[in-house]
């Protein structure tokens, strides 16, 4: 009984949090290339033999970074698997870059490898390994191509 609650009071906070989400995600504005404040922009999905770049640009206030990810596979289809992944950060501000530094250091998300050089932070993560490369695309380009 104690699991049923707990199993409800996730689904109506993650219903609640996606019906206050909505109205954020309807906007209005131009074709700029350029994010505006809050917004995820897409900027590809690279293939090459047994490696993939995928990247995005987002922005928040008077911060923005471009996100790539260096995907290596054991293979070059579609059924390749995930051996590693490297994300690189590159921050308008290098104290955002700090900021993502500390966080990425704690090593919540399986992230190891940390390092900063002044607006650019590199980690590696764990969090695709295993996954096909057709699964890994299909997921990234579904959370941020427009």
């Amino acid at each position: 009984m104690k699991f049923m609650r707990t199993l409800l009071k996730w689904n109506f906070l993650i219903v609640l949090f996606m019906m206050c989400s909505v109205p954020l995600l309807m906007g209005c504005g131009g074709d700029d290339d350029e994010p505006t404040d809050g917004e995820v922009t897409y900027t590809g999905w690279e293939d090459k033999g047994n490696s993939a770049k995928f990247g995005y640009r987002m922005s928040a206030g008077p911060y923005s970074a471009d996100i790539v990810f260096n995907l290596t596979f054991n293979g070059s289809g579609d059924d390749a698997v995930c051996t590693k992944c490297v994300i690189e950060e590159t921050w308008s501000h290098e104290d955002a870059a700090r900021e993502s530094e500390t966080s990425h250091r704690r090593g919540d998300e399986g992230e190891t490898n940390v390092n900063r050089s002044g607006k650019k932070v590199t980690y590696e993560t764990d969090g695709f390994n295993g996954g096909t490369r057709g699964a890994i695309k299909g997921i990234l380009e579904g959370m941020y191509q427009h």
